[in-house]
Order: structure tokens, then sequence, then C-alpha cells
């Protein structure tokens, strides 16, 4: 997840509003990062170039414009930035309070009688301590007072925390993701947070990360294996093993251990170029049945809700059957135009990686029923409604989800009746018109018709012995309009079908589950916009355009089959 570059423009509460301005301000390029223990923690040494120290006479706009540039500087307590500053706010001023991220077109005019510099411009996002990025959108004015100190303009009143760009703020901050495990302990899930580069071991800031616990949004619906448990010592990193020390009260069970391994592999073996893993608890080597003492990725791929999606073959829908994308149906009724689907969903049996199960919708006139039965075999119908959204299935459980009416979230385990999930927040937010679980079960992404039109919404699932609960929906992209589609890359990215910033084309994005990072696609080689998309890890993308189906290869819209014309189709879908 590291390297995207948003191009929304958002926004943070007053209290912790900054403001940068464009600039030339220069940042580290190259070195490892080290994670926000306070959200601006930097290195002792400069790395790079630093940014310049105020010239004698500058302006007052000057000196708030050089001000914001320093913010890009990752020197710990940034004694660029406070050589902007009073004499007497240089002592206290909080450059750790947080980090605000705005867009680069920004202006900075003086005025009224106490010299003060108003900034005014479009928001990103915040980051806190933690290193999580919270995206909104509006636009923001704020005042800097200004005085004359030894014939020198300095700011008197700064905002606690830093200020940088969109821009300079991606240059000298990355991404990386720490895992958790799903409610159920059966998938890793990612939680991104932001690092700073440079500094100390990125190993030893990521377990402390792990330590510390998930974010307050996520934290419901996961589990931590490391909770309570502390770091003996930094990560001691020899060669391409990492040592973790940990110590804790009491005993674990091996499934307990299990766990915490695979969330400690994840977070170090799958992003570092660290490859082995050796794990003491309270000085103790940890050995699991059936794992060595030092550890590999793969030993806990199980744990990966992604590599059950690397076998799945994309379908789609042709003339109300459902067809691979070689252009064949699928065995069974469904293949034909039987029971007229207009979407539908596949699950995949983790055993042997093959088509389980199917799940399909269909409509007439102003009615739609679900369907699901075994994958080339007989459907019954399941759940009538006046509006269904396509259906996904759950990757924890052997369930099939659909949201009926705009808002009654119901899940029909295999072979039982369908069953209404509490969404408590559903119905003052909008009307639902997608609903795809994430494929480690913790997430959901939908479209949601807000006032404002269709929009981008995360929500957590809630998961007990007995209940199950959609929560806390959150707006991650407010800045697309008209969103179509959606579809889950990975677990930690997603691929949105929206309007164009300035224009009325519906073209594909790609966007981080929090909100950052989002990248406009090529719409190169379709016939026309796309209406709807499927994703999958390591899978490439597809589309349906102009009543035909294409996959996004080789950064262009081509055809399914090389040579061939295209296929007739549409909703195209992946196994999950």
């Amino acid at each position: 997840m590291t390297g995207r570059l948003p191009v929304v423009r958002l926004c943070v509460s007053a209290a912790i509003l900054g403001l940068v301005i464009s600039g030339c301000s220069t940042v580290p390029t190259a070195s490892a990062p080290v994670a926000i223990t306070q959200v601006s923690g930097g290195v002792d040494e400069p790395i790079g170039v630093e940014p310049l120290s105020p010239e004698p006479g500058a302006s007052p706009e000057e000196i708030v414009r050089g001000f914001i540039e320093s913010s890009a500087s990752t020197v710990q307590g940034r004694p660029v930035s406070r050589e902007y500053l009073t004499a007497a706010r240089a002592e206290t001023w909080d450059d750790t309070a947080s980090i605000t991220v705005i867009e680069p077109e920004l202006s900075a005019v003086t005025s009224g009688p106490e010299n003060t510099v108003r900034v005014t411009g479009q928001l990103v996002g915040s980051v806190d301590r933690a290193g999580i990025f919270t995206p909104d959108i509006e636009a923001f004015a704020i005042d800097l007072p200004v005085v004359l100190e030894n014939d020198q303009w300095r700011i008197s009143e700064p905002r606690g925390g830093i200020y940088i760009t969109r821009t300079d703020f991606a240059r000298a901050y990355e991404q990386r993701d720490i895992y958790f495990l799903d409610a159920t302990s059966r998938f890793v899930v990612p939680d991104p947070r932001f690092f700073v580069r440079g500094g100390r071991a990125q190993s030893t800031q990521l377990v402390e990360r792990l330590l510390a616990g998930p974010s307050l949004w996520l934290s419901p619906a996961v589990v931590n294996q490391l909770a309570d448990m502390q770091l003996v010592s930094n990560v001691l990193v020899t060669g391409r093993r990492a040592l973790v020390e940990l110590t804790q009260e009491g005993e674990r069970s091996d499934e307990d251990l299990e766990g915490l391994s695979a969330q400690l592999a994840y977070t170090l073996l799958g992003q570092l170029s660290i490859q082995s893993l050796e794990v003491t608890i309270n000085g103790t080597a940890l050995q699991l049945p059936g794992v060595e003492p030092v550890q590999e990725l793969s030993d806990w791929l199980s744990f990966d809700p992604d590599a059950g999606a690397v076998t799945g073959v994309g379908h789609y829908i042709d003339a109300g059957g459902v067809r691979t994308q070689d252009g064949s149906p699928i065995p069974g009724p469904a293949g034909t135009t039987a029971y007229g689907l207009t979407n539908a969903a596949v699950s995949i049996d983790d055993s042997t990686g093959e088509p389980l199960s199917l799940a399909g919708v269909a409509v007439s006139g102003q009615s739609s029923t679900l369907y699901v039965g075994p994958y080339g075999g007989e459907l019954i119908e399941v759940l009538p409604g006046s509006r269904l959204t396509a259906p996904t299935w759950s990757a924890v459980t052997e369930e099939v989800w659909t949201v009926a009416n705009g808002s009654d979230v119901f899940r029909i385990p295999t072979g039982a009746a369908g069953q209404p999930v509490p969404a408590p927040e559903l119905a003052g937010t909008g009307a639902v018109r997608a609903f795809h679980l994430s494929r480690d079960g913790a997430r959901a992404a939908l479209i949601i018709e807000t006032a404002a039109g269709p929009a981008l919404f995360i929500a957590r699932i809630e998961r007990t012995q007995d209940t199950v609960t959609v929560r806390a929906p959150l707006a991650i992209a407010p800045s697309l309009t008209g969103v179509k589609d959606v579809s889950w890359e990975s677990t930690g990215s997603l691929i949105v079908l929206a309007i164009e910033p300035g224009g009325d084309r519906i073209v594909p994005y790609t966007i981080g589950v929090d909100g950052w990072g989002i990248t406009e696609l090529t719409t190169n080689g379709l016939p026309g916009e796309p209406d709807a998309v499927a994703a999958a890890p390591n899978r490439a993308s597809l589309v349906s355009a102009g009543g035909t189906v294409w996959q996004f290869t080789l950064e262009v819209w081509a055809v399914l089959i090389r040579g061939q014309a295209p296929l007739p189709g549409t909703a195209p879908f992946y196994p999950s």
C-alpha cells in the first residue's frame, strides 16, 4: 500500500486545521521508514536537503510560506521551522500535535492592522499520533499573526502540529500495514499506518504499533493476540532474520500463539526485506506444532484471505446466464437463461480452490429474487425483495449477503433461511446501492445514495459468538462523485468507478481502504464508459462497457481472449 498519491480534496476539524503553501521544500528521498510514535516524531540528523532558514528582510507572506514549507523536514523537533517563530513561541510550539495534509494550491495574503496572514486552500486529511489517516472534504481559511522581532517578521501564534502539502507528505511519509485477526481469528486484517522516513528501525516501530492495538474504528471488528504483551527490546534484525522478544503474563493456547505469529509474520515478513522470524516469549523460543522455531511467511498462508482468490477465474453475465472469462457458460442451469440473472457471486472451496456455491439476483419489473445453490447445480429462491444488491459471499463463513430495499441487510447461510443483520446507521445514511464484503470479513465496501449523490463508504463487520452487525459506515472518498460500482482489489485496496473530477465521464480509480491514494486508471481501449467492475488479488481487473467485458492488462483495457472480438456481457465478478 505504499506509494499511493491521493487526488482527493479533504479536510479535518478546525481544532487541528493545518495549512501548507505550495513551494520548493525538499524532503528525504531514500531511507527506511520510522513509525509515528508521536505524529511528527523525526530523526536526529537531517536526511537529504533540509528546508531553508528565513531570509533576512522576508515579508510576512514569505515567512508564512517558509514556515509551511519547512514542515517537510523530518528532523526531530523541526528546528528550522522554529526559526520562523518568535523566540517565545519557538520554545513552546508543539510540532507533534498532529499532521494536517492539504492540497498544494493555496494562497497567503496579509490583511488588517494586526499584520495577520490569512491562508486559504483545500484540505486533504489528518494523520493522528498513531499514523492513522482520516479523510474529509472542506475548504479552509486560517489566520497566522506575525510580529516584528529584532526587525524581522516572525509568526507569533502558530497552530499546534505540522502542516504539509499532499506532495511533500507523500515523499516524506510511507504507508505500511499492521495486521490483526478477524473476529473468528481465521484471517489477518490490514490496518494501514503512516511512517516518517528515516530514524529508528521500522521493524521495531511496526511491532510497537501492533502492541498498541488497532484503530478505534477497526477495533470492534478484530482480535489482537499481542494485546497485553510487551516488547523486551528493539526488534533485532540480523541479515534477513528478525528476532522479536516479548513478555506476557499467564499462558496462551497454541491457537492464540498461531494467530500471534501470523500477525507478526504478515506485518514484518509480508512488507519488509526480512524473510524469517523468531519469536521469544518470557525468554523462551516460541515453538508451535508443525512450525519451525524460525518462521517464514509460508508457514501462515492459511491466514491470508487473499490467497484463495488467486485461484479464481473471472465470471460475468450474458443473456441471464453465467459465463467464465473464456466465454464458456458455467455448468448447470445457471449457465443458461433459466434464471434470468442480472448479477451473481461465487464462493470458493477452501480445500480445493474450486468454485463451491453460486448466488445470483434476477430482476423482474419492480421485484428482485436471490437464488442460491451449488456451483453447476440447481438454484433455489431464498430471498425476494423490491430491490436487492448484487450478492457477496463471506469468506469467514459459508453465507451470502445482500441488502434489500436500500437498508435491510441479510445473510443467508448455506442451507438455511435468510437472517436479518442489524445495521443501525445505514437507514439514516442513505439507500445502499452496492454492498461487497472484504475477503477478511472485517469490512464491507458500500455505495450509498447520499443527498450529494452515490458515494463510497466502508463499514465494519462486528461478530460475536451469537451476533453479526454492520456498523459505522465511513465515507472514505468524498471527492469522488457519481460512484457507480466498487470491488475489492485486495483486503487493503479497492477499485472504484466514479465520475472524473470536472467532467462527466465514469472512469476507474484505485483507492486504499482508508481513503488514501486515489489513483485514476486509464480508459484506453474501452468502447465506452465502464458500468461495472471486478477485481481480485493478482488478477487483471475486469469491467463491462458498451455491453462487452474487458480486462486490464499492460496499462490498457483489452479483450478477454487475445485476437478475438470482445465478448458480450455485463456485471463481471471474481469468486471470493
